[in-house]
């Protein structure tokens, strides 16, 4: 059976399964140039989870089975800061965006976009769809379907 558009694997799943790291489609919006950036996953699901605990109010803990007791079903969660990353063509700072696809969302890496908080780049068309498949709410702001996709990938 094939897998679903949008579908989200754990962390730990992903790592049994010998996954490393994370690939997504930048590009610079000084010179133009498309390229791949890597992530770590490990190293960076930890940050990106961290930030997001925090800012919830939350306690940092790396046991997600006893977060998910905790968490309150009316949480919300916001992306970070958006830091954009440096070109390596033009040598530039704070220039690199992630590469969205709105008539096409399932093509969005997900995942990468998570863990660079960048979800903010996203339209609120690609956040409903990745909603929609994901069996979660897809009516209100921006900002709680951001909430409800951090949610969703947060564990």
């Amino acid at each position: 059976m094939a897998e679903k558009p949008c579908s989200t694997r754990t962390i730990r799943g992903l790592l049994a399964a010998g996954e490393e790291s994370v690939v997504g489609d930048v590009k610079c919006e000084v010179c133009g140039r498309k390229f791949q950036e890597t992530l770590d996953l490990k190293d960076s699901y930890k940050q990106t989870r961290d930030i997001y605990e925090l800012q919830s109010g939350g306690e940092v803990n790396d046991d997600s089975e006893e977060d998910e007791e905790n968490d309150d079903d009316n949480d919300m969660y916001t992306c970070p800061p958006v830091r954009l990353g440096d070109c390596r063509a033009c040598q530039k700072f704070n220039c690199v965006v992630p590469i969205t696809f709105e008539k096409k969302p399932e093509k969005n890496q997900w995942l990468f976009l998570f863990l660079k908080g960048w979800l903010d780049f996203c339209s609120e068309k690609e956040l409903r769809y990745f909603c929609k498949q994901n069996d979660k709410k897809t009516t209100g702001s921006k900002e709680e379907l951001i909430s409800e996709v951090i949610f969703e990938m947060k564990y």
